[in-house]
């Protein structure tokens, strides 16, 4: 064997071992997710003074969170999605943020409904629910109440907007829309005396960069009228 053929051979052998493996394209099984929110927002504070007249005047409140978040596939199109915040403060006081979410998803459609639990959280007590018309794994409109993340109140809780792979599938992600922010329930300080949340129209825009095989790194923000918030997150998927 000649010194060309040689040069060959050993070319040969090196791109085989140096060769990238497959890109593992298999859908995900389920996903975790580590998040943390900071948003501000505005209270209209209502009651009367000495002489018994109403008063009013604006609260400014900064909100921050840290939360879990889990996504877990069937084989049927079933997926179940939970979120919870390791630790939340907002107006002086802890709160507690709980989420659960059932959908149904096909290729054309992807629909589902859940509860959220939080009666100090921007995101409120109340019903839960997602709509997806068109592929997850492509571009697609999307709208979800009280959405189920690991960034809870950011951004906000409405948000509808378009959106590119948001399923199982590897790779970066993007949802660009409007949400509805607001600073939560209507709170009774004492007595008379009430605040209530301002709620404004926002405009949000959430980005997954791939950050390794299975990873992404999440950021997310909203701003409106006297309404701002910033998140970032990790996830990981398993198949």
């Amino acid at each position: 064997m000649g010194i060309r053929h040689a040069a060959v051979f050993v070319a040969l052998f090196a791109w085989q071992v140096g060769a990238p493996l497959p890109r593992d394209e298999r859908p995900a099984r389920w996903r975790l997710g580590l998040g943390a929110a900071v948003a501000g927002f505005g209270y209209e504070v209502r009651g009367t003074d000495c002489d018994g007249r109403p008063t009013t005047y604006d609260e400014r409140v900064t909100y921050s969170a840290v939360a879990v978040h889990a996504d877990a596939w069937s084989d049927r199109g079933v997926r179940v999605s939970a979120a919870a915040d390791a630790r939340t403060l907002g107006a002086g006081r802890g709160s507690a943020y709980r989420a659960g979410l059932l959908a149904w998803e096909t290729s054309p459609i992807g629909l589902g409904a859940g509860w959220t639990f939080g009666p100090e959280h921007p995101s409120g007590t109340g019903l839960s629910a997602y709509l997806r018309l068109g592929r997850d794994d492509r571009t697609h409109l999307r709208a979800e109440l009280r959405p189920v993340t690991s960034t809870p109140g950011v951004p906000g809780w409405a948000r509808a907007g378009l959106a590119f792979n948001q399923g199982r599938k590897r790779g970066s992600t993007w949802y660009f829309g409007l949400a509805a922010a607001t600073g939560g329930p209507t709170d009774v300080i004492g007595g008379a005396v009430t605040a209530t949340p301002r709620s404004s129209p926002a405009a949000f825009a959430d980005v997954g960069l791939q950050a390794g095989e299975t990873s992404r790194i999440i950021l997310r923000t909203h701003v409106g009228y006297k309404l701002v918030g910033i998140a970032a997150g990790y996830e990981r998927a398993f198949h």
